[in-house]
């Protein structure tokens, strides 16, 4: 099995975080939906590197979790595998509430191979489908383990404004 990631620069501009709205903003205006030049990359599912980011991610969920708790309304996203004709299609879900294991949310992309989802679709969706997460503080987007790893492979100048955008490390250094 395959799966996709995808990044683009106004997904991560906190299109991939932005606050609770029907059509994120990505960063770019008052509730605007902003199309992207989006990069698809393909990992396959024994891809070490990818899988530690998951593993990472995964691991300091916790954080996120305080953060949305402690911080509701502000910019934060799930990264989520959602299931396709060959895979998985790891997409940006804002928009989060959380009911047990039960977590629901809004498409923060448009979807590469999700047919009859597009941005803004409401999803459904598990703990154990949860590849990622972000949040943005002081103007750093914190988390995006797996985009430290996508951008290794995307257009060396689109990989610089990603970096630029990123927190030094995922998880603050008084995180809790």
């Amino acid at each position: 099995m395959r799966a996709l990631f995808c990044v683009g620069l106004a997904a991560l501009a906190l299109g991939a975080c932005g606050p609770a709205q029907t059509a994120p903003s990505q960063g770019q205006g008052e509730g605007q939906a902003v199309a992207a030049e989006d990069q698809i990359v393909n990992f396959g599912a024994d891809d070490a590197e990818m899988n530690a980011a998951i593993a990472a991610a995964r691991k300091t969920l916790p954080v996120f979790w305080n953060h949305l708790r402690t911080k509701p309304g502000e910019p934060s996203s799930l990264k989520v595998g959602l299931a396709t004709s060959n895979g998985h299609e790891h997409i940006w879900v804002s928009d989060i509430e959380a009911k047990g294991d039960t977590i629901t949310g809004r498409l923060a992309n448009d979807p590469d191979n999700l047919p009859g989802l597009k941005l803004g679709s409401p999803v459904t969706f598990t703990r154990a489908q949860i590849s990622d997460w972000a949040y943005e503080k002081n103007g750093k987007l914190y988390g995006h383990y797996t985009t430290r790893i996508v951008i290794k492979h995307i257009d060396p100048a689109e990989a610089a404004q990603v970096r630029a955008m990123l927190s030094e490390n995922p998880v603050e250094s008084d995180a809790s």
